[in-house]
């Protein structure tokens, strides 16, 4: 899957190596370099467009 941004881009593989685990914002924001704010703005925007989901602190991959 490819996307607009490479930082983004980086959220979602994060993601996928960790589906269905606990994860914190400020470990992702570590792993991948970006700001707190940056990973939400992307996580509510992957959550819009329904390529993940987050129940709490676990996030899934929804399979497309």
């Amino acid at each position: 899957m490819t996307f607009f941004n490479k930082k983004l881009e980086r959220i979602y593989k994060y993601i996928y190596i960790h589906d269905g685990e606990t994860l914190l914002l400020k470990n992702i924001a570590e792993e991948t370099n970006t700001s707190r704010p940056t990973v939400n703005k992307y996580l509510r925007w992957l959550e819009r467009r329904e390529l993940i989901k987050r129940t709490g602190k676990f996030f899934e991959i929804i399979p497309t």
